[in-house]
């Protein structure tokens, strides 16, 4: 999930300095330095090339974590919001190098955000506060998950991954009703498939997630529908049986399939299964767990 970019303008005075510095002081390490300019003109060009500013973005981060971390830290104060997005996107990066550099950018990032209003800021903060899995980004970033901006609710998504607080899940249901799809879409997957595996300790598996997810069993976006499909079977909730036996024994090609039904493990999917083991796409299924799923599903057939 990669944030917008706003329009962009020239760098102004302090960024100029800030970088003017940077040269001087990186001289005799160029390419950190040249690598950086590039970003720069790429956060400012006025033409909008998101490509070639995630080029530059992971180009920069194939340098030392502590020097990037130096240089991109002043941009943090710019009065240019674009500049104060090179700080989360840059360090994002490192983020799962070791647990203690987590915390610490999880703790700086959520230092950024009193005081911030734009949207693409928000939105970057939250993204890299999901990389860090870091509990501190839980509560950084609640008070965002109403925010009108779409790409900041999705952040918001991208924050609580994983995170199984209470206030998480109930968040990640809220935001699983979302008007926009692509935050319904990554809600109802938080919620189906990112809240550990069943038969782990810590599997979320609860009468509130099952209702969220089959509240978008027949989602008019087909992702979110899927992912909702995936969850109930991960949970072997017989309400989505109808609903995946329909699409086994249907035309449906999607690779998650198979997982599911191997998730559900019910005699029901039986005939479906052995029905694409001899079809005409047998080698998709098999190279996508139909072996698996016929083994869960046909066991007592």
């Amino acid at each position: 999930m990669v944030p917008g970019k706003l329009e962009r303008k020239a760098p102004g005075t302090v960024e100029e300095a800030v970088y003017s510095c940077a040269m001087t002081e990186e001289r005799a390490h160029a390419p950190i330095a040249e690598v950086l300019g590039r970003l720069i003109a790429e956060a400012t060009s006025a033409v909008t090339d998101d490509d070639g500013y995630w080029n530059a973005v992971r180009a920069l981060q194939r340098f030392d974590r502590a020097d990037v971390r130096r240089l991109v830290e002043p941009f943090a104060e710019s009065e240019d919001p674009r500049m104060r997005a090179l700080l989360p996107d840059a360090l994002r990066g490192f983020a799962h190098e070791d647990d203690a550099f987590a915390a610490e950018l999880a703790l700086r990032l959520a230092d950024m955000l009193p005081g911030e209003h734009d949207g693409m800021i928000l939105a970057s903060i939250g993204y890299a506060l999901g990389e860090t899995g870091q509990p501190t980004a839980v509560a950084a970033m609640l008070p965002f998950a109403g925010h009108p901006d779409a790409e900041v609710r999705n952040s918001v998504v991208a924050s609580l991954l994983t995170h199984s607080d209470a206030r998480a899940i109930e968040t990640l249901i809220m935001l699983s009703r979302d008007p926009d799809d692509h935050v319904r879409d990554w809600a109802t997957f938080a919620l189906g498939s990112q809240l550990g595996e069943p038969g782990d300790p810590g599997f979320v598996d609860t009468p509130a997630v099952r209702d969220a997810l089959f509240a978008r069993i027949d989602d008019t976006h087909d992702d979110t529908r899927w992912e909702a499909i995936v969850g109930l079977a991960m949970r072997r909730d017989h309400r989505v049986l109808s609903t995946l036996v329909r699409e086994v024994e249907g035309d449906c090609e999607l690779s998650m399939l198979m997982g599911a039904a191997r998730c559900m493990a019910a005699p029901e999917l039986c005939h479906g299964l052995r029905a694409l083991a001899a079809s005409d796409s047998r080698d998709f299924w098999l190279e996508n767990g139909l072996a698996d799923a016929i083994a869960a599903c046909c066991a007592g057939c």
